[in-house]
């Protein structure tokens, strides 16, 4: 008897759901496995790392396919898709994710290609691109000398020649092509010089070169309302001397976790291996440092009672992506002039709690490190306040 067009589907998918489950199989951490379109831009659908317990986690793409009605599709769907073992899709940090065990990756993987076909409509498999990511260089040696600045007679260790770094936007080409050479795939590079970072477990981050001093930052948001100081005391304490690298800033109720590489010099393996230290420090703790400082369960980072709006919020990650002008501006708050009036004060009293921060950390002989965050935030933020009264001025005249 033939085989119907769609029984051929069927089978293909089957075989590479059993595939997909083999390679899930072998793979450890740090690497990751993506699903990205085939023929389309390279940007992942789905994205499979092993968390800190060995389980593995697929994390939906932040940037799916447009087709109408996907969002609210995933806002309905997931989280009623429950398996056999009553398992499914949950929302963590903005973002769709599963998990299983490794016995269970037929059953995680088999709800990744639901997801694929019923509700992003991938046709056949062979409109997905499997690709994994690049392995992680060799660990250091224990006596090696600090990464930011090579020994002398130390070129032997490196795999890759120095380079002399004339400005900062060389650096940052440089740190693009090597973050991107090493994650297996090509990284965006948003306004100011940001570096957007593939998903790890539920902590996004980002590399950026600041615009002073030769230095490559890996950030990550910890909390957008710190409730318990004494709590970012006692987990900070915690990890200080298994993460000695990782510093962390509090500015305004926001904290940040933050890993620096001098680069006057740029090794490309000083980078690799810095990078392999920071994602094992945003799978291993990065989850819990959210979940502790986040309390009240999904939705908390959203801050619906601090001092900052939620619009806003997405205002300012949209300012950090590059991808936000005063006429996206007027789109997003529909040309409500009062909203806009309201998001320019709070970025006035956001300002002012900056410049308050930064001249307390600078009395206090702070490190350069977060003095100079304190300054990047507060010259952020200003540029904000510019495009909101920017966009004032726009609907101001359109109704005129």
């Amino acid at each position: 008897m033939t085989e119907s067009f769609d029984d051929l589907v069927d089978v293909a998918w089957h075989a590479f759901a059993a595939e997909l489950a083999s390679r899930l199989g072998v793979l450890q951490r740090p690497h990751s496995v993506g699903l990205t379109p085939a023929d389309g831009p390279n940007r992942s659908l789905v994205v499979f790392t092993v968390m800190g317990s060995g389980r593995v986690r697929a994390t939906l793409g932040q940037h799916l396919p447009s087709a109408a009605g996907h969002v609210d599709d995933l806002a309905r769907e997931l989280p009623v898709r429950r398996d056999d073992r009553n398992e499914g899709w949950r929302k963590v940090r903005r973002r769709w994710v599963t998990e299983s065990g490794r016995r269970d990756l037929p059953l995680l993987v088999a709800r990744v290609v639901r997801v694929l076909r019923d509700i992003l409509d991938v046709p056949h498999p062979s409109f997905i691109t499997v690709a994994d990511s690049a392995g992680p260089p060799s660990p250091p040696e224990p006596h090696r000398p600090p990464a930011s600045v090579p020994a002398e007679g130390d070129q032997a260790c490196h795999t890759t020649p120095a380079i002399m770094i004339t400005d900062n936007g060389y650096l940052l080409g440089w740190a693009q092509q090597v973050l991107s050479m090493e994650l297996g795939q090509q990284l965006a590079v948003g306004g100011r010089g940001m570096i957007a970072l593939p998903a790890t477990d539920a902590l996004p981050s980002r590399a950026y070169v600041p615009d002073s001093g030769h230095r490559v930052m890996f950030v990550a948001t910890l909390t957008h309302r710190l409730t318990d100081p004494m709590l970012l005391a006692t987990l900070i304490g915690r990890y200080s001397e298994r993460f000695q690298s990782i510093s962390f800033c509090h500015s305004n109720g926001h904290v940040y976790a933050m890993r620096t590489v001098e680069c006057t010099v740029f090794h490309p393996d000083n980078l690799v291996a810095v990078l392999t230290e920071w994602r094992t420090f945003v799978s291993e703790v990065g989850e819990e440092l959210f979940t502790l400082m986040n309390p009240g369960g999904p939705g908390a980072h959203d801050c619906p009672d601090s001092d900052i709006p939620v619009g806003l919020q997405t205002l300012i990650d949209l300012y950090h992506d590059g991808d936000l002008t005063p006429h996206r501006i007027v789109h997003l708050t529909n040309g409500k002039v009062d909203k806009l009036r309201q998001y320019r004060a709070v970025c006035g009293e956001l300002i002012e709690g900056c410049q308050l921060g930064g001249d307390d950390a600078r009395e206090r002989n702070a490190p350069f490190d977060e003095i100079a965050m304190y300054r990047r935030m507060t010259a952020d933020l200003r540029t904000l306040s510019s495009m909101l009264d920017q966009a004032i001025l726009l609907v101001q005249r359109s109704a005129g």
